[in-house]
């Protein structure tokens, strides 16, 4: 490892494309690109990421490897569901969707949705980011899940237990969603948003095992939030677009609790058809007929013939409900934190 590098931090070791450089308030992440004078341009094999802290160069004594490491993850993760909303902003909504703000229904997201798959675009940061560099060497550290949880959900309470700055006056440096501090701003001050936050980054792929624990922990926490807060959210709306925000979100989240909540909540709390990989893994999968070959069926048709049919669904047809579910979790997600969770001009 280069001496080069930046104070501490985590090291991305992949000379692949992840995430892009950022120099913001709270984090910064090296150039991938590099100058050879012999052999031309070229791409680091490792970046360095890093937290932005007055007490930076004392936090890893302080807090100790295991939660350097862990804390420093949480802040990619952030970086990383930063990065994925805005790319589904910018190129993965369909305009009839985006357009339609009134009254949209799961029925008109389906059918917008099916021939538009929806790429999760995972940078694949997170995975490579397994190992500490404390100014004189880099070494391995085993990533635990558990712990990161904790710091994403307790940031300031753990970092003042361990006598560490806790980013007390966190900023804002431009309104902007996608090119300001404001999702970090949003991770200190609420620990709802940090939750979704660190949620969204792991979500890597429809097949990965906790995709359905994942994506229902997520909208569990927008619906809790947003049904306590609802009013809160109307009364401090300071742009134009505040009330059509707060009932997209209202729309959203009853299609899903609500009006179609056999084919989310009803589909992932169903261990006898999901079994270990169902919310809460308490049973194991009751009976398989088959394996179900019609094709051009609706998602709610895909789910109904498993449900009352026993007939599993074929790869193609688990795709379009995968793609359903997460466009759906993602779109409100993303709408939920446009809502005024906290004074934008502090």
């Amino acid at each position: 490892m280069s001496t080069s590098f930046p104070g501490i931090g985590i090291v991305v070791a992949t000379p692949l494309d992840t995430l892009t450089t950022i120099n913001s308030h709270y984090i910064g992440f090296e150039d991938r690109d590099v100058f050879n004078a012999e052999d031309g341009d070229g791409h680091k094999s490792e970046r360095l990421f890093w937290i932005k802290n007055i007490d930076s160069k004392q936090m890893l004594l302080k807090i100790g490897e295991s939660n350097f490491f862990s804390l420093q993850r949480v802040f990619l993760s952030y970086y990383e569901a930063s990065t994925k909303l805005g790319h589904f902003w910018a190129h993965q909504i369909p305009e009839n969707i985006k357009n339609n703000t009134d009254h949209i229904t799961m029925h008109e997201i389906a059918g917008e949705l099916d021939n538009h798959i929806i790429d999760l675009h995972d940078s694949g940061a997170l995975t490579y980011a397994k190992y500490i560099y404390t100014g004189t060497e880099k070494k391995f550290m085993e990533p635990n899940p558990f712990q990161e949880y904790l710091w994403a959900t307790h940031t300031t309470e753990l970092l003042q237990s361990f006598q560490v700055n806790a980013f007390t006056h966190p900023i804002i440096e431009e309104r902007s969603m996608f090119i300001s501090s404001y999702l970090f701003k949003g991770a200190m001050v609420k620990k709802e948003i940090s939750a979704v936050l660190y949620e969204l980054a792991s979500l890597q792929s429809y097949t990965q095992g906790d995709f359905i624990k994942k994506i229902s922990n997520i909208l569990e926490i927008i619906e809790k939030d947003f049904k306590r807060n609802k009013e809160q959210y109307l009364q401090l709306s300071d742009s134009p677009e505040g009330p059509e925000v707060n009932r997209l979100v209202n729309l959203l989240i009853n299609e899903v609790s609500k009006a179609k909540r056999q084919y989310f909540y009803g589909i992932f709390n169903a261990a006898d058809l999901l079994g270990p990989y169902s919310r809460h893994g308490s049973d194991e999968i009751q009976k398989i007929n088959g394996i179900n070959t019609k094709t051009n069926l609706s998602y709610t048709q895909i789910l109904d013939d498993w449900k009352k049919n026993n007939l599993l669904p074929s790869d193609e047809n688990f795709m379009k409900v995968f793609n359903i579910w997460y466009f759906t979790t993602i779109y409100l997600a993303l709408n939920w934190l446009r809502l005024p969770h906290f004074d934008r001009r502090l």
